[in-house]
């Protein structure tokens, strides 16, 4: 199996500071998007059944936002699997409302993005093997 997680927002920096978040939470590295249309394709283009994504998107983005990028992922026929949650500093209720209308969205945070909030979802058996787990083993003497 395969997994990868994705950031896809239209703030360069904000994009770096979540890569850095996540990389602190045991998760890999993030593949960074600033457009919403070159992630779809790049998912697209990796849509086999053993490929596994973890998405972080943000809604409002110039061209194609974020509901525009899960209608057309919900249009594709996709073996891969696709895990998202969005990132936002909106706090309209509308928002998350129009969030349960997608079965892919799993989680919904406002920024700024926190460890703990990226943490969390390890707890999670269905992202728990995005992350890397280091095991420590003692020297036997």
């Amino acid at each position: 199996m395969k997994y990868e997680v994705l950031v896809i927002d239209d703030d360069k920096i904000l994009c770096l500071v979540l890569n850095k978040v996540i990389e602190s939470s045991n998760l890999p590295s993030a593949h960074i998007f600033n457009k919403a249309n070159s992630a779809l394709e790049y998912i697209t283009e990796r849509n086999t059944s053993n490929q596994n994504f973890l998405v972080f998107l943000d809604i409002n983005m110039p061209l194609m936002n974020g509901w525009e990028f899960l209608t057309a992922l919900n249009s594709q026929t996709l073996n891969a699997k696709v895990h998202v949650s969005i990132i936002t500093s909106s706090i309209d209720q509308n928002n998350r409302k129009k969030a349960n209308e997608f079965d892919c969205i799993f989680d919904f945070l406002v920024r700024p993005v926190k460890l703990e909030d990226v943490v969390k979802f390890s707890e999670l058996p269905l992202l728990k093997p995005f992350f890397y787990f280091e095991t420590k083993l003692e020297p036997v003497f």
